[in-house]
């Protein structure tokens, strides 16, 4: 084999190593960002459901057993619904792409050896614990405050409905 020939394939097979880099590495995946926006969103549904429920109880006034079971099934379909319109793969992407933008290559690649690492992981798992913290005290305000919202808007809704009615 010639030696230009040999340089030409030493050529090859680096930037083909190159182009396998860390840089085609999900971050996003490292950094358990899918995960974190499940969790989160599985917290929402979790707190719409209840602060729903009792909203609709609490303006409807009281129901049967049967009564409230249906209620429930009601209020879950739409929080089903409601979770639905969120693809996780697709908010993931659209937050990899973002973040990537911010970054040259090299950055790239250093962040994840970063996430890759043990502090890296443990830095991943303790922003996780923190965002679902955070999401339970937001919760935690809007349980507090959200149903007497609830209830305020819609007799705002009925005196609205009313006044068109009066007309």
């Amino acid at each position: 084999m010639s030696l230009r020939n040999r340089n030409v394939i030493i050529f090859i097979v680096t930037f083909m190593f190159s182009l396998s880099s860390y840089s085609d590495t999900s971050i996003s995946s490292i950094m358990g960002v899918r995960d974190s926006m499940e969790d989160q969103l599985d917290q929402m549904r979790v707190g719409m459901l209840d602060n729903l429920q009792q909203s609709i109880l609490d303006n409807i006034g009281s129901l049967n057993e049967q009564q409230e079971l249906q209620v429930r099934k009601v209020v879950e379909e739409f929080s089903d619904s409601f979770y639905k319109l969120y693809d996780l793969d697709l908010l993931a992407e659209a937050w990899e792409q973002r973040f990537r933008s911010e970054f040259s290559t090299e950055e790239i690649d250093d962040l994840i050896n970063f996430y890759k690492s043990d502090l890296g992981q443990k830095s991943n798992a303790a922003m996780a614990s923190a965002n679902l913290v955070v999401a339970r005290d937001l919760g935690e305000v809007f349980n507090r405050h959200g149903p007497t919202l609830m209830s305020q808007y819609v007799s705002k809704l009925r005196a609205a409905i009313q006044c068109c009615n009066e007309n």
